[in-house]
């Protein structure tokens, strides 16, 4: 029943796609993120809208999450479903992807349809994590953006045109120059205290088996480093003393069912939910905090730019290489102590050195020096750079 209701579906699929080939091209957008309404085009739409884009396009964005019924912020933007659940909505989704002018995508492949339209992939951070087949339903783009010239090899090797990479840099992180203040006015943490942001990538991915890593025989948390109750009692201690505050953010794709972190004293636990629920991008929050852990994600790349100390979990590096992977040949020995600087964490001690740093504020100089590797541009202005490039080439 299922298979027939499907060949049903891409029967009248296929005449809708025929007869919308054939509508013009509207002076609307469309723009998609993971998760909705976050991430690089969550900035570039909200530059777009400061902009007044809306007086001369009509706004579409593609929601993944049903239970999403309205845009943030007051956003007039209409709202359509990547899979939609009646003919109403099944009927929309086609007729906007083949007639909107512009597609601005981060994450799952809008591709264009029409010769005319032009798209812009604006990605959501630079591959650290294996992509292999992930750009293979990648067709139909006038531009992908990429940090730096140092990225361009690892696209090509996956059948990407250099003629169409872009290096304007992220427009999320012209965020990052501010500090809205959210996480001390929210209670997360004192004005005398330092924050530290960790941001664990996932290890157990909630929708992909194949790339899970499961690591951490024996940890009680499902983080890295802070393994057992003991663990953590030792490190909140110390960030007591030296009056530092940690708030874990967990990856979005994260499945929690492995993921048992309770609030402490110094330790807090701030989830893609709960931020959605009180209007606030991740973002908005890199910019207030003193330092910053991660592991194996692009967001290094990206805080690179804050010339503010970078702690890299790794010690189960061995195991994400075998279950996830990576997209570079090798990340410890080759890419990452070759180039990638900041303070490597392999146990709870080099954990507890690298809360003094942050309480110091030191940061080496090659870590310093990274951040132009990685990043064309460190001006915070990327917004401005991609809007004139758009104006003056497609008459956005």
């Amino acid at each position: 029943m299922k298979k027939i209701i499907k060949n049903i579906l891409r029967f009248f699929r296929n005449i809708l796609v025929n007869i919308f080939r054939i509508f013009p091209l509207r002076n609307a957008i469309l723009f998609e993120s993971f998760p909705d309404f976050t991430d690089n085009v969550y900035w570039w739409c909200n530059y777009l809208e400061k902009k007044g884009i809306e007086n001369k396009y009509k706004l579409y964005w593609i929601v993944k999450d049903h239970t999403i019924t309205k845009a943030p912020n007051g956003w007039n933007i209409k709202l359509i479903y990547l899979d939609p659940k009646n003919p109403i909505e099944f009927i929309k989704k086609y007729y906007v992807i083949f007639t909107v002018k512009f597609i601005f995508d981060g994450c799952v492949f809008v591709n264009k349809r029409r010769k005319k339209q032009v798209r812009m992939y604006l990605h959501h951070g630079t591959p650290i994590k294996r992509i292999d087949t992930y750009f293979d339903p990648f067709k139909g783009y006038d531009g992908i953006e990429i940090q730096s010239d140092w990225f361009a090899p690892f696209f090509m090797e996956y059948g990407l045109d250099p003629a169409k990479f872009t290096t304007f840099g992220l427009v999320r992180n012209d965020q990052l120059k501010s500090n809205v203040g959210f996480l001390r006015s929210n209670g997360y943490a004192r004005p005398d205290e330092k924050i530290i942001i960790w941001l664990p990538t996932f290890r157990q991915r909630k929708d992909h088996t194949s790339m899970n890593a499961i690591a951490f025989d024996g940890s009680f948390y499902g983080l890295p480093i802070i393994k057992t109750p003991e663990d953590m009692k030792v490190v909140n201690n110390h960030l007591k003393e030296k009056k530092v505050i940690i708030i874990i953010k967990p990856h979005p794709s994260q499945d929690m069912s492995c993921f048992n972190v309770d609030d402490l004293s110094n330790i807090k636990v701030i989830t893609s939910p709960e931020m959605a629920q009180k209007n606030v991008q991740l973002y908005d929050i890199l910019g207030e905090t003193d330092g910053m852990l991660s592991d194996y994600s692009s967001v290094y790349f990206d805080y690179l730019l804050t010339d503010k100390p970078i702690g890299l979990t790794c010690d189960d590096i061995v195991v994400y290489r075998n279950k996830t992977g990576f997209s570079f040949d090798n990340y410890k020995d080759t890419t990452f102590e070759g180039n990638i600087k900041g303070t490597y964490i392999y146990k709870v001690e080099d954990f507890l050195k690298f809360i003094d740093q942050v309480d110091s504020g030191y940061v080496s100089d090659e870590q310093k020096e990274a951040k132009y590797t990685f990043n064309h541009y460190v001006d915070f202005k990327s917004g401005d750079r991609l809007y004139n490039y758009m104006k003056e080439k497609y008459d956005l």
